[in-house]
Parts: structure tokens; sequence; C-alpha cells
């Protein structure tokens, strides 16, 4: 399975300077209040979809500010990037992925979204195994317009950043570049008609280059990392009745949510019963007998949402989890640990 196996974060909230921290297949993060452990996951979440180009339910990326996404809504460039700093960062190392790393860096928007300023993915083919995109201003005397300047194998080209008509550099990639979509259609001959009017060789050579790079450029089907974030807040409301057919709760039968409760010693059994009303109740059985979900501890319902999710995932997949073993008693919250390895 493609993972992250190291996070690296710079000038982002909390974490001042360049930090980065390995990860395996089971991470803990430890910590008082406000030392970063949302971020640090909201943070992970994200790289996994920029590295992949497209969202972790298959969609090409946009111009949204995916920093913004529940459950982990960080806000735009004012409250992502630490007092005083011009730019942040977060990049990564990865496993059994197309590319070995990518790193992302922001500066802020016109309307203080962050925006942007450099994207470098690296491809694990040596020194020159790489792209790196970033934004510059026009180096011509008496021109001053936004350009983009694209470094790989071998070449170094620039365009217009207009002409990309995105406004996010990975949104281009993602939508552009994966459907064959390319700057001056990949022509040489259109390019030159266009853009390089005094013929120079070594113009159109670059941009030869750079065009068969990006046609070249591998991208998966799918993808390459399916995340699944837990939203702390749980999934359904904290009632007595539920409209028939309204609980969200789709895995209730499946073996694996016996079985957590059952390791845990919260609960035998969970069902979906019709009362007399012809309403929905969640039933929960104890040792001490079955009963409404309102009438037993927020054990049950805090790790509910967990044990559904968990069930109901495609394998293989990365859960994003905070504070798991909230509301358990310490004896619980061990063999959740030990179920969990």
């Amino acid at each position: 399975m493609a993972r992250i196996t190291e996070l690296q974060l710079r000038n982002l909230r909390c974490f001042k300077g360049r930090q980065s921290a390995r990860t395996s297949r089971i991470t803990l993060l430890v910590g008082p209040n406000s030392s970063g452990k949302s971020t640090f996951l909201g943070c992970y979440k994200l790289l996994a979809d920029m590295a992949s180009f497209q969202t972790s339910r298959g969609r090409d990326l946009e111009d949204d500010n995916y920093f913004n996404e529940p459950p982990f809504c960080m806000g735009d460039y004012s409250t992502l990037a630490r007092t005083g700093a011009r730019e942040f960062s977060i990049g990564g190392q990865f496993d059994k992925h197309l590319y070995t790393g990518a790193s992302f860096t922001y500066k802020k928007g016109k309307k203080g979204e962050p925006l942007e300023k450099e994207v470098s993915i690296s491809l694990g083919k040596g020194d020159d195994g790489g792209l790196t995109v970033s934004r510059t201003m026009s180096r011509h005397p008496g021109i001053s317009r936004e350009q983009l300047r694209f470094a790989g194998p071998k070449f170094e080209f620039e365009m217009d950043s207009p002409l990309l008509s995105y406004l996010q550099i990975s949104t281009w990639i993602s939508r552009r570049v994966r459907h064959d979509i390319l700057p001056y259609y990949g022509s040489k001959e259109e390019f030159e008609r266009v853009v390089n009017k005094n013929r120079s060789a070594k113009k159109s050579n670059q941009f030869v280059k750079f065009s068969n790079f990006l046609t070249n450029l591998s991208f998966p089907e799918s993808p390459a990392m399916s995340v699944c974030p837990l939203d702390p807040a749980p999934r359904f409301p904290r009632q007595r009745e539920y409209f028939h057919g309204s609980i969200p709760l789709s895995n209730l039968k499946n073996k694996m949510v016996w079985e957590i409760g059952s390791k845990t010693g919260i609960w035998q059994n969970i069902t979906i019963e019709v009362n007399g009303n012809g309403q929905d109740e969640i039933m929960v059985e104890t040792p001490e007998g079955k009963r409404n979900l309102m009438d037993v501890g927020y054990g049950v319902y805090e790790l509910l949402p967990f044990a559904d999710a968990l069930a109901g995932a495609k394998k293989p997949t990365i859960f994003l989890l905070q504070q798991p073993e909230i509301h358990l008693h310490p004896e619980s919250q061990a063999e959740l640990a030990r179920w969990m390895a």
C-alpha cells in the first residue's frame, strides 16, 4: 500500500521552521492541547491527496482551499502561516508510490487564500528525476507579469501563468496533464507560431523536452493513497428514535463491529430494531442486557462511528483518528490499542 513515510512541515501554525516526523503503520501522536496533533493529521490528509493529484474519492483537484475542509478545518492563510512568515510548506516522502516525494509551498493569495507558490515532485530517478513548478515575475526589462517556471530533467521552460487558466498549480496538473491537454497543445509548431516568433531553436527545444516530459508523467487511475479522516463528532444524532431507514450506520452486521465491541468489553452486539411507532432504534447488547443507545454510556456512542467506518472501508485504507479512546474505561482503552495493533 502506498503511504507517507515522512511528513515535513515548515512555518505552519505551531511548527516553527522546518520540522519532520516519520510515520509507521501505526503512529501515535501524544501531546497537550494546541501542540499540533490535529494540524499534523490535517496536513497528512492534504499531502496524500495532493501527491496523488486527486481527492481520496478519485476526483480531480480543484481550486478549493483544501486546508479548510472537515474534519480538520484550519482556515485561510492568516490562520495557517506562523506570524511573520511570508510562506509555509508541507511535503513528505512516500513508499510504494509513483513518486518518492513531493513538496508544496504556499504564499498569501489576493483573497487571503493559501496560494501555491511552488510545487516539487521527486520521481526517484537520480538528481534530475523530478519536476519543480514555481511562480515568478517576468525577468524581461519593462515587463511585469506573473509566469510559471518549469524545471525538470534537462529542461527549463517558462510561460505566462494565465495560460493555465487555473489558480493552483496542482489543479492544472490534475486536470490538464492527466487528460493530455498540454500547453500549446504540446505542438512545437503552435508554440513557435504563438510565442517563439524569433524562431529560437533553444526555446523550441526546451518546449519539446518540457512537453514530452509532461506527456510521459504517470498518474494513478485511482487515488494512490486511500486516507479516511474520521470526524471526532459522531456521524449520527444522539437520540432515542430515528426515522425508518435514516440511520447512516450501514455495517452493523459486519463481524468487525461485533469484534471491536467484544474485545473492548463495551458491547456484545448492536442491532437496529423497529419499535411500535414504526421508528428505528439502535439497540446495544451488553452483559447487563439489551438497551437503547440513549440508555448506555458515551463509550458506545463515541466508538460506534469508528467501528462502522472501519468495517465498511475498502482495503487498504489509512485511518486518521483523533482521540479514539475518549470516554472509554482505561481497561477498554488498552484492549482497543491491542486490537488496532
